[in-house]
């Protein structure tokens, strides 16, 4: 009987490396699975590997060369068959296929060579999901690591710049089977289970039926995440989800543009209203991590657009605010009518715009400067006491990132590794070049730091010797019964050396909630943090 294995890579793997692991298998078929942030070293690795082993078979399959397949072939010589669309029913038919010698017209989907001329089988079926395998046979190795998880396919919307726009065709696995599956990770207390479905409330009934089961049974460990679309949201899954435990799940929510010519090429609908609201009322649980998503480079979308769009996104204070650029995919509506908007794109993956008509390039360096200075110090959440302040000093959010990355830009640093430290001194020169002086900084840069983990070193900017805390100090507090009865209960049966070990305690020049305050001694407790990530903070008293 054939033998099959699967290896997996990631795109961090060196080319040689994997090259050389499958050639020590000796196959005689490779199949790849391919996608915008692979493809390029799947290809490198065809080429290759038929210099080595020209009688052995490749396959490619995957979304990024299900649109393309006669293309591909005539391009590459190297490859051998092109499967399309959803493989699992005709991946398992072209291999009984080759293995009994039978005629490769009976393979739905697949693309392939017959002397000269490459034909292109019609795709089958739509696959019942519930015949589907269960993918995580062993789950003893994930207890702390991320799995992803599919209920669901295709997606009920056309928004233009998504390939699932060309799969309308909505299909779930039952709620029993979905249930079940969900439950093993539960039992094995998997870190966060990431749903890979386009639209996971499509189906409000199902995604009540599933969200009131994960509450049921929560675990108190596992974290699930789900791309939503909010206005879908109904009061009774608003109502559910308001008493889900803090960081039970994360909603992915795309709002893309509140431009409405925008929204209208892109057939999203004008229902930024909608979801605005809905964000709105998911934000005043803090329960869920809200993480919004904005594209640049959109039709009729440009710099001062794109500003509009992302402080309004900005207000409704997401965990996370992801500022992506638009990927020309194949088989998408835009990367079709690319020509009609005149979007100009990078002809190798992942497809990326490079500019438009309302966006030239020298906005898209500008934005991509933004890009990175939103994501190093906006989503990694180190430093959101100190971002807050300068905030309340810039014209607007928009304003401020832009600036930040514009600085950032100019002193070669965008989209380069930095030590924390560096991140914070890189945040305090921009806001003494933006702002003035202002010795504040040193006191937020301590706080953020010590949020998120027990300080080994500060900036030396940010280093005041008259406030250090001695640790006989801290030992003294944490020793006192009284003292950890009013402040720590929690800490009651823990020893004080324990104790020392599972908090941090700091006195700040003035409190870092109000610099008009006096000195202020504060505690850190890093076994309780909120849905940010934060250490929770004690004010434990004012020093006169």
């Amino acid at each position: 009987e054939p033998q099959v294995d699967i290896i997996e890579y990631t795109i961090n793997h060196p080319t040689e490396q994997i090259l050389s692991a499958i050639y020590e298998k000796q196959c005689q078929l490779i199949c790849f699975s391919c996608y915008i942030w692979n493809i390029e070293t799947v290809l490198q690795l065809t080429r290759e590997y038929k210099l080595l082993a020209p009688d052995c078979k490749i396959l490619l399959g995957g979304p990024e060369v299900s649109f393309c397949p006669q293309e591909l072939l005539e391009k590459y010589p190297e490859i051998d068959y092109v499967l399309c669309g959803e493989g699992e029913a005709s991946f398992a038919k072209l291999f009984d296929t080759l293995a009994s010698h039978q005629p490769l017209a009976q393979v739905p989907g697949l693309c392939y060579r017959q002397g000269e001329n490459i034909l292109v089988n019609p795709q089958g079926p739509y696959l019942n999901m519930d015949l589907l395998p269960f993918p995580y046979p062993d789950l003893e190795n994930y207890q702390h690591q991320i799995v992803y998880y599919e209920a669901s396919r295709g997606c009920p919307y056309r928004c233009q710049y998504c390939l699932s726009s060309t799969e309308r065709q909505m299909r779930k696995k039952s709620p029993d089977r979905v249930k079940d599956e969900l439950s093993l990770f539960l039992a094995h207390k998997v870190k966060q289970v990431k749903f890979v479905d386009r639209t996971f409330n499509a189906d409000r009934n199902f995604a009540r039926e599933i969200w009131q089961f994960l509450m049921e049974r929560d675990n108190g460990v596992t974290n699930f995440h789900f791309e939503i679309s909010a206005d879908l949201l109904d009061d009774s899954c608003i109502a559910l989800l308001s008493q889900a435990r803090p960081g039970l799940f994360q909603m992915e929510i795309g709002v893309q543009s509140t431009n409405e010519q925008t929204l209208t090429a892109i057939e999203r609908g004008s229902k930024t209203a909608a979801i605005f609201n809905r964000v709105r009322q998911l934000r005043s649980f803090n329960n869920i991590h809200l993480h919004l998503d904005l594209i640049a480079g959109l039709p009729y979308e440009g710099l001062d657009s794109f500003a509009q769009s992302f402080d309004a996104v900005f207000s409704l204070s997401p965990h996370q605010l992801q500022l992506g650029f638009l990927k020309l995919l194949k088989g998408s509506g835009l990367r079709q009518n690319a020509q009609k908007y005149r979007l100009i794109f990078r002809p190798s993956a992942p497809y990326e715009v490079l500019f438009t008509p309302w966006l030239p390039y020298s906005d898209t360096l500008r934005l991509k400067a933004a890009e990175w200075a939103v994501e190093t110090y906006l989503n990694s959440g180190r430093f959101d006491f100190t971002v807050r302040y300068l905030l309340g000093k810039a014209s607007s959010p928009f304003g401020f990132f832009l600036q930040l990355g514009e600085y950032s830009r100019r002193h070669g640093v965008v989209f380069t590794p930095m030590q924390k430290e560096l991140q914070f001194t890189l945040l305090r020169n921009f806001a003494l070049e933006a702002y003035g002086e202002d010795p504040y900084l040193a006191t937020l840069c301590r706080l953020d730091i010590a949020c998120h983990e027990r300080p080994r070193k500060y900036p030396q900017w940010a280093q005041f010797s008259t406030y250090s805390l001695p640790r006989q100090w801290i030992l003294e507090f944490l020793e006192d019964e009284d003292f950890v009865r009013r402040y720590l209960p929690a800490y009651q049966q823990v020893v004080p050396k324990q104790r020392e070990r599972l908090l941090y305690g700091e006195i700040f020049p003035s409190d870092p909630m109000d610099s008009n305050t006096p000195p202020a001694l504060y505690l850190f407790d890093y076994q309780q943090r909120n849905i940010h990530g934060h250490a929770q903070i004690i004010q434990v008293e004012k020093l006169q």
